[in-house]
C-alpha cells in the first residue's frame, strides 16, 4: 500500500471517528478505559521507574563528576518529565495497547461483526472506533501523572543507592528547577501520543483482510507505524513548544 493510500485511509478513519464522538457507546468507552488504562497501569509504572533511574544515572555522569550534586534531581527530572517519561511509556503502549486494539478490530472485521453492525443499522465508528480512540487518549492521560511520579521515585532511589545523593537534596533540586510547564509539555506529548496510537491501531484493525494471518500482519504494521508516529510527534512538539508552554 502506498503512503498516499495509507494517509487517505487514516484521514477517513480520523474524520469518521471524530464525527462519531458525540454518539459513541459509553459502555464500550468504559471497557476500553478499564482494559487500556487500569490494565496497563502496572507495566507503565514499571517502565517509568526504570526510565527515571536510568536517566538519573546518565545525568550524574555530568553533574556529580563536576561537583554539582545539588542540581542532579532538577536536571534529571526535567528530562524525565518533558521527554523520556512520555516517550518510553508511549513506546510500550504502542506494543501493548495498539497491538491489542488492532487484533480485536481485525478479528471483528474478519469475523463479519463489523458488517453485521452496519446491517443492523448501527455505525461501527460509534460502537467500536470512537470509544477506543477516546479511551486510549484518556487512558494514557490518566496514566501520565502516576508515571511521572514513578519515574521521579525511580530517580530518587537510584540517586541514593548508586550515587549516595540524599533524597532531601534530590527533591529540593526538583523544587528549584522543575516548573509546571515541564509537566504540561509531558502531558501534551502523552495525549498526542495516545491519539496517534488509538487512530493508527484502529485503522490497521479495520483494514485487515485475507484470513487469520492477516491479523498478525496488521498488528505488526500498527506497532511499527505507531512507533514512527510517536517519534515524529515527539520531534514536532519539542520543536514547536518545547520549554515555552
Amino acid at each position: 500500500m502506498t503512503a498516499l493510500a495509507t494517509f487517505g485511509q487514516l484521514s477517513l478513519v480520523a474524520g469518521r471517528a471524530l464525527a462519531a464522538l458525540p454518539r459513541l457507546w459509553g459502555r464500550e468507552l468504559m471497557r476500553t478505559l478499564s482494559r487500556f488504562g487500569t490494565g496497563s497501569l502496572v507495566i507503565a509504572l514499571g517502565v517509568a521507574m526504570a526510565t527515571g533511574a536510568i536517566i538519573v544515572l546518565e545525568t550524574a555522569a555530568y553533574t556529580v563528576s563536576f561537583g554539582a550534586r545539588d542540581i542532579l534531581g532538577g536536571m534529571a527530572s526535567i528530562s524525565i518529565l518533558r521527554e523520556f517519561g512520555p516517550l518510553m511509556v508511549a513506546l510500550v503502549m504502542s506494543g501493548w495497547v495498539g497491538a491489542s486494539n488492532t487484533a480485536e478490530l481485525g478479528n471483528l472485521s474478519l469475523g463479519g461483526q463489523v458488517s453485521a453492525l452496519r446491517g443492523l443499522g448501527a455505525d461501527p465508528y460509534e460502537v467500536l472506533v470512537a470509544p477506543r480512540l477516546l479511551g486510549t487518549v484518556l487512558a494514557m492521560a490518566l496514566i501520565a501523572l502516576p508515571a511521572d511520579l514513578a519515574s521521579v521515585m525511580g530517580g530518587v532511589v537510584a540517586a541514593k543507592v548508586v550515587l549516595g545523593v540524599e533524597p532531601a537534596m534530590f527533591i529540593h533540586s526538583i523544587d528549584q528547577w522543575v516548573k509546571l510547564r515541564d509537566v504540561f509539555e509531558g502531558l501534551l506529548k502523552t495525549v498526542c501520543f495516545g491519539a496517534a496510537i488509538g487512530l493508527l491501531s484502529s485503522r490497521s484493525g479495520l483494514a485487515t483482510r485475507g484470513g487469520a494471518r492477516a491479523v498478525g500482519r496488521s498488528v505488526a504494521t500498527s506497532v511499527v507505524q505507531s512507533v514512527v508516529a510517536v517519534l515524529i510527534l515527539d520531534f514536532a512538539i519539542t520543536a514547536l513548544v518545547g520549554g515555552r508552554l
